[in-house]
C-alpha cells in the first residue's frame, strides 16, 4: 500500500512502488520539501480548463470543415447527376435534330423555288415567304439543339477581354437597337480571360440577348432606362484566381421560381424560343470547369437595385490566390 502525504488543507495518496517516495516523505509541487497546496491545484485546474477549451475549439473547427466538405460533396454529386441526365437528353435530342434537319433543307430549297416561280402572284409569293421564314425558325431550333448536345472541348487560351466584348456588342447590337436597349461595356479594358474565345463569346451573347429580350417584353413605361452592362475583373475564390464576367441589366428582374429552373434545357417563359439559350451557357461553363450564377440586383448591394446580374466564372490555370472574395476591378 502507499503512504499518505498530509497537509493542513489536502491529502494526496502516493502510490508505492518503483520511484515512489519513502513513507513519511512529502510530495512537493515544484518546491523541494513543499506541500501541494490549494493554489497549486487551482493552477492545475486552470491549465486543464485552457486545454479543454482549446480542444473544444479544435473540435468545432473540425466539425465545420466536415460540414463544408459534406456540402461540397453533395453539390458535386448533384452536378454529376445533372451532367448524366443532360448527356442522355443531349444524345436523344441530337438524334432527333439530325432527322429533322435533312427534310428541312429540302423544304427550304422548295420554298425558294416556289418564291421565284410565284413572281406576279402575290398570294403564292406570300405563302412561299412564310414557308421560308418558318423553315429558318425551325433550323434555328435545330442548331440550338445540336449546339447543346455536341461535345464541348474548350481550346483554352488568353483572350483579350476588350476584343471579346467588342465582338459581343457587334453581334447583339442590331437586336438591342431594335428593342431600344443600349449596351455598355467596360472602357479601356486590357485584361485577359483564360477561356475558349468562341465558346465564351457564345455564352456572353446568349446572356446579353436574354437580357435584351427580357427588357423588350417589359410593360411599357415600366423601365426608365434599358441598359445591359458588361463587366470584367479578377478575384480570388476558393484558394485560386478566377476571371469573372458579369452581364448586368436594368430589366424587371427574375422570379425566384424562374431562377431555380432557368438553366434546365427547354425551360422558357417566352412564347417564342427554344429554352436552350441558358442551358447552353451552363454547358459552356461546365466545359470550362467554371460556373454561371444569377441573382436579382435588389437582393444585393448595387447602385440601382433594379434588374438582374448573370456572372460567369472562369478558373485560371492552376494559379493560387486569396480564398476570400476580392472586389471586382471594373471601369465603366
Amino acid at each position: 500500500m502507499g503512504a499518505a502525504v498530509r497537509s493542513p488543507a489536502i491529502e494526496v495518496p502516493v502510490a508505492a512502488g518503483r520511484g515512489a517516495p519513502p513513507p513519511g516523505a512529502s510530495v512537493a509541487s515544484g518546491v523541494p520539501g513543499g506541500a501541494l497546496t490549494a493554489s497549486d491545484l487551482a493552477e492545475i485546474l486552470s491549465r486543464f480548463n485552457v486545454a479543454s477549451e482549446a480542444l473544444q475549439r479544435t473540435h468545432e473547427t473540425l466539425q465545420g470543415e466536415v460540414s463544408r466538405l459534406q456540402e461540397e460533396l453533395r453539390e458535386a454529386n448533384e452536378e454529376l447527376e445533372r451532367s448524366r441526365r443532360l448527356a442522355a437528353l443531349g444524345q436523344m435530342a441530337a438524334g432527333i435534330a439530325h432527322e429533322v434537319r435533312n427534310p428541312l433543307a429540302s423544304i427550304a430549297l422548295d420554298a425558294r423555288l416556289l418564291e421565284r416561280e410565284s413572281a406576279g402572284k402575290a398570294d403564292a409569293a406570300r405563302a412561299a415567304c412564310r414557308i421560308g421564314e418558318s423553315v429558318r425558325g425551325l433550323n434555328h431550333v435545330v442548331t440550338d439543339v445540336l449546339c447543346f448536345a455536341r461535345e464541348m472541348s474548350p481550346r483554352l487560351e488568353r483572350v483579350d477581354v476588350g476584343e471579346l466584348f467588342e465582338c459581343v456588342e457587334q453581334e447583339c447590337g442590331p437586336l438591342a437597337c431594335a428593342a431600344g436597349v443600349s449596351i455598355e461595356k467596360s472602357s479601356g479594358v486590357d485584361g485577359r480571360l483564360w477561356c475558349d474565345a468562341d465558346l465564351a463569346r457564345r455564352a456572353i451573347v446568349n446572356l446579353v440577348r436574354n437580357a435584351v429580350e427580357a427588357m423588350g417584353e417589359a410593360p411599357g413605361g415600366m423601365l426608365d432606362r434599358m441598359v445591359v452592362r458588361l463587366e470584367h475583373g479578377t478575384e480570388g475564390r476558393g484558394g485560386r484566381r478566377v476571371g469573372v464576367v458579369r452581364i448586368v441589366d436594368s430589366g424587371p428582374g427574375i422570379g425566384q421560381r424562374v431562377i431555380e429552373r432557368m438553366f434546365n434545357p427547354f425551360f422558357t417563359t417566352r412564347a417564342a424560343g427554344t429554352g436552350l439559350g441558358l442551358a447552353i451557357v451552363h454547358r459552356i461553363m461546365d466545359a470550362h470547369a467554371g460556373r454561371v450564377e444569377a441573382w436579382n440586383n435588389a437582393d444585393r448591394s448595387t447602385e440601382s437595385g433594379v434588374g438582374a446580374t448573370f456572372e460567369l466564372v472562369f478558373p485560371e490555370p492552376g494559379a493560387r490566390g486569396r480564398s476570400r472574395r476580392a472586389p471586382m476591378e471594373t471601369s465603366r
